[in-house]
């Protein structure tokens, strides 16, 4: 290939190869903490349990216990993951957007329940990916507003009923 014989390692039995392998990347690379984080959230998505201080995985790679848990919402979405990985978005704007959809996604559900109940033509529409969960909810919310539009008038129309009735009382109460 280019010349240059491949140099490989042994580990010893005890270390880990997921560490190894960060350590020596983050020793070579020129990456942020944002993208370090990343790296360990990558290689372990669930918080390790601990069984004495400074044997976690973020305490070995100098990873801050908080940012780690960041970095564990941004790769709930891969490619806001490679994103940072990559180093086109950083690894604020990125956690902003994965807190912002994992915010759509809860109130999608809740939006998907309570059409469930109110108007479940509309839910089944969204389940079969007719309409989108927010397409849905906004047809959802022009039924309402039109139903309480109708309400409107027609309560009106009866007042108005009653006020003529009034009238037409007083009138006769007046030329009697």
């Amino acid at each position: 290939m280019a010349g240059v014989e491949p140099q490989f390692e042994k580990l010893s039995k005890d270390e880990d190869p997921d560490k190894y392998i960060i350590s020596i990347n983050d020793k070579r690379r020129h990456i942020t903490h944002g993208q370090r984080a990343l790296g360990v959230a990558l290689i372990y998505p669930a918080p390790a349990r601990v069984k004495r201080k400074g044997s976690s995985p973020s305490e070995q790679l100098k990873v801050h216990k908080g940012v780690l848990s960041e970095a564990r919402e941004i790769v709930r979405y891969p490619d806001l993951a490679y994103q940072v990985r990559d180093g086109k978005v950083k690894f604020d704007h990125a956690l902003a957007e994965a807190r912002s959809r994992a915010q759509a996604e809860s109130n999608a559900g809740h939006y998907l329940s309570t059409l469930r109940i109110e108007a479940p033509d509309l839910a089944q529409m969204a389940v079969q990916e007719q309409l989108t969960v927010g397409e849905a909810w906004a047809a959802f919310e022009q039924r309402q507003s039109e139903a309480e539009a109708a309400l409107d008038a027609r309560d009106l129309v009866a007042y108005q009923g009653r006020f003529a009735k009034d009238r037409v009382a007083l009138w006769r109460q007046i030329f009697r």
